[in-house]
């Protein structure tokens, strides 16, 4: 008797950590893991008696925090049209009870709301899971009729277009949509005209998508190329889509992903704990917006010319950096510089000109004295200008720090001016400068360099 006591206690115990035993509906779990907002629209939509009575349901419950983020303007036209409320909350119910361990990465469910699917997503072995693009804080929260999971934010609006027909749609994207058509229209059904339906039917994708600002910052003989040499717009619009719906919460810093121009990889960084993200340098002004195909982030720049070329074999093709490229061999880190990512502040031919007469030759007299100089000038890891801000102190792989100044939209690092920025290359990105830093301007302040002795 003692044994069978035990057991049934033993049961009630773990019945009641799963919410069985207790009764709560999905809607009571949801109420009680804050999601108070959700539930009350649930009652409004007229849902609460269906949620709470049937089942078994998945509920994808944003929480009250991820309410606060809808503007005021959407929070009353919900309040006010009963339909699109019931369309949003069913757009965040699923039948079944669906557990978090029975998805795979990029798998769509049906949601209860015809012909809208919850696409779910695992990044990094599970640790971030998404629904939808929303990420997923409290997983697997049992009711006695489902499951809640808790979102951080609301899936709103719904993904109701393809990633195209969202640019189409898109006033400040009608150039990337009009350099589609144009590519579209030189090409047999076979090969471009198909990926583009692609693009349009099947998925997910993933678009780094410039503004009509960014193709404004193109040159006019650039864009007359591009207007002319369709293999190279279709190049770089195919350089500017991924495979799979990827997410920013998705990427760690200075993580490479394939685009669709085969050989070319799309370079993601995170700044300042992730409030600046680029793609290949370009500032990602709005991330995550979702289509029913995919996901589109709207670049500040068009990501173009396309990285071909590693750091030393740009500054071997670059005849203003002849000097550069020497200094690299002569203190034999022509290989480290091969590998990265770095970033390089590379003095041009007139920077080195600048120098004392006989001020190299000092300085290269020893191996370790001439792999100093050099080293002063690159960086582990890959800094486009968006991510540098002023005051931004940031360690030299010969180990002191170089200091970053912005004014007025220049550029200097330590008292070198940048006169080109975020020259794109494989392994990272070069800054060119009109001066050659030295050790000793950063430790004493000194203008004038001084000669190893």
């Amino acid at each position: 008797m003692r044994v069978y006591c035990m057991l049934v206690c033993l049961l009630g115990v773990v019945a009641g950590v799963l919410g069985v035993v207790s009764g709560r509906t999905v809607i009571q779990v949801a109420h009680d893991l804050h999601a108070t907002t959700f539930t009350s629209l649930v009652a409004k939509a007229g849902l609460s008696h269906q949620l709470g009575s049937q089942g078994p349901f998945t509920l994808f419950a944003p929480s009250d925090a991820a309410f606060a983020k809808i503007s005021s303007d959407v929070m009353t036209k919900l309040s006010h049209d009963k339909d699109l409320l019931a369309k949003v909350i069913k757009y965040h119910v699923a039948a079944g009870k669906q557990l978090m361990s029975s998805f795979s990465n990029d798998i769509e469910i049906g949601s209860w709301e015809n012909g809208y699917k919850i696409r779910i997503n695992r990044y990094h072995n599970g640790q971030v899971m998404t629904a939808t693009g929303s990420n997923i804080s409290s997983r697997d929260n049992l009711g006695s009729n489902g499951v809640v999971h808790l979102l951080d934010d609301v899936m709103f609006p719904l993904p109701e277009n393809s990633i195209l027909q969202y640019c189409a749609s898109n006033q400040n994207l009608t150039q990337l949509t009009y350099s589609f058509v144009r590519a579209n229209l030189q090409y047999e059904p076979s090969s471009l005209l198909y990926d583009l339906k692609f693009l349009t039917i099947l998925g997910p994708f993933t678009l780094f998508a410039p503004s009509d600002a960014a193709f404004a910052k193109i040159s006019s003989d650039v864009m007359t190329k591009l207007s002319h040499d369709k293999d190279l717009l279709a190049k770089v619009i195919k350089y500017h889509v991924a495979a799979g719906k990827q997410l920013m919460s998705s990427f760690s810093n200075d993580i490479e992903i394939g685009s669709w121009e085969n050989g070319y990889k799309i370079r993601i960084n995170r700044y300042h704990n992730g409030q600046v993200m680029t793609a290949t340098g370009s500032n990602i002004s709005s991330r995550d917006n979702l289509g029913s195909n995919g996901v589109v982030h709207l670049l500040d720049d068009v990501m173009f010319p396309l990285p071909e070329n590693s750091i030393l074999q740009y500054c071997a093709s670059n005849q203003n950096l002849t000097q550069l490229t020497y200094s690299f061999v002569r203190a034999n880190l022509q290989y480290d510089i091969q590998g990265g990512p770095f970033t390089v502040f590379a003095p041009i031919e007139a920077a080195f000109d600048a120098l004392p007469t006989g001020f190299l030759n000092t300085e290269f007299l020893t191996l370790s004295a001439s792999r100093n100089l050099l080293q002063y000038h690159y960086i582990r890891g890959t800094y486009y200008s968006a991510g540098l801000m002023d005051g931004d102190k940031i360690q030299t792989v010969q180990g002191t720090d170089v200091v970053i100044h912005k004014t007025n939209g220049a550029v200097m690092v330590e008292n070198a001016k940048v006169l080109q920025a975020d020259i794109k290359v494989t392994n990272g990105v070069v800054h060119l400068i009109d001066k050659v830093l030295l050790v000793t301007d950063h430790v004493s302040g000194e203008s004038l360099p001084q000669s190893i002795g």
